[in-house]
């Protein structure tokens, strides 16, 4: 009797562990590191199709040291209060800032400006060098480039969005930006990406870096694993 006792407690105090650490995980998982950063309406377009889409505008920014502030001198916008790149900023770790969740309509033109002020390297796989998913020209400083992507051993981070399962499988997203030739000594001029991609079906959509900027295996460990810094969500309303 003892022993099924014993047994029974066991299996509970398992149970209420394995749950806490699934509430936990999920905790964790929608925990963002600033307030949503909600996509700004700026109009509509007549696509090649002739069907008419609203326009939306996203800024990005990724940057070398997330306990660096991100104000004027760092890319907002002239007035804007300075806030922490990353409020849980580790020195020497690279993010994405101020914000790693963001808001977009569905079924919608977004063009997004990224400014990317981090240095790099080489991806593990070339393919991540090469825009998908986009909607016309990609531009870098200005300058279209090619199909084929940028330089793939130049490699700054790449924007990468993925649907959750069930929400949209044929959406697929992916955009590389160089590397800062600047940093770490100049972080003023960034490398400028902009692109345009239609948003998909309402949902949850993950994003993520591909540019191997972590340690251990892969160089996706530390950073990279961490939540926050090179990964986030998309609110697609």
């Amino acid at each position: 009797m003892k022993r099924a006792i014993g047994a029974l407690v066991t299996v509970l105090i398992g149970a209420a562990i394995f749950v806490a650490i699934g509430i936990g995980f999920h905790a964790q998982k929608y925990q963002s590191v600033a307030p949503t950063t909600k996509a700004v309406d700026t109009g509509t377009t007549q696509m090649v199709n002739g069907k008419s889409l609203k326009v939306y505008t996203l800024n990005l920014y990724s940057y070398p040291d997330s306990t660096g502030t991100f104000d004027a001198s760092t890319g907002a916008p002239a007035g804007t209060k300075p806030v922490a790149i990353h409020k849980n900023g580790n020195p020497g770790w690279p993010a994405y800032g101020p914000s790693n969740v963001f808001q977009i309509p569905a079924h919608a033109l977004v063009k997004v400006h990224w400014e990317q002020r981090d240095s790099g390297g080489s991806l593990n796989n070339s393919w991540f060098a090469k825009p998908t998913g986009t909607v016309g020209p990609v531009t870098l400083n200005g300058k279209e480039i090619p199909a084929s992507g940028i330089d793939p051993s130049q490699v700054g981070h790449t924007f990468t969005v993925r649907a959750e399962p069930g929400v949209d499988p044929h959406f697929f997203l992916n955009v590389a930006a160089p590397l800062n030739p600047g940093n770490p000594t100049d972080t003023s001029t960034p490398q400028v990406m902009e692109f345009s991609f239609v948003s998909g079906n309402k949902g949850l959509y993950e994003w993520n870096c591909e540019f191997p900027c972590g340690n251990g295996i892969g160089g996706f460990g530390a950073v990279m694993s961490a939540y926050g810094f090179m990964s986030g969500y998309i609110h697609v309303v």
